[in-house]
């Protein structure tokens, strides 16, 4: 298992949600090494309570944005966006019923559904949608 360093290589292009998602790589990485190093439940449960909500509100920024641009495989990113949200309440609800050997599950799970989430499916929004708007002129924006 390893950390992830924020790079260029993750940037779509939009301000707003490139900020958002190296907010989320930072406080992903945070909950991890609170873990390597054993600290104490409450901490991690902290920065772990930190990432999903800041998570949520990244969702619900992203959804707006996609949605004031008519991003046309909006659904399909929404039960993504559904899909990670139902998963880490089992998560949640399994690290604070005291199942310590989720843990390195849990963040196994955060970091590649958010590398790959990033990677694969905002990329796809970034690209359609920058696609769109090129072949528009300033009268049709």
């Amino acid at each position: 298992m390893q950390k992830y360093e924020w790079s260029d290589k993750f940037l779509l292009g939009i301000m707003e949600l490139d900020e958002h998602h190296e907010h989320l790589v930072d406080l992903m990485n945070k909950s991890y090494d609170l873990l390597e190093k054993k600290a104490p439940a409450a901490k991690v449960e902290m920065i772990l309570d930190e990432l999903f909500d800041y998570a949520n509100y990244h969702f619900a920024a992203e959804e707006n944005w996609l949605k004031e641009h008519s991003y046309i495989n909006l659904n399909d990113h929404l039960v993504e966006h559904d899909s990670f949200r139902r998963k880490v309440l089992d998560f949640q609800n399994e690290f604070y019923g005291g199942k310590s050997s989720h843990k390195i599950q849990l963040f196994t799970f955060l970091s590649d559904w958010l590398f790959n989430h990033i990677r694969v499916t905002d990329f796809e929004y970034a690209h359609a949608l920058s696609t769109n708007h090129k072949g528009q002129s300033k009268h049709d924006s």
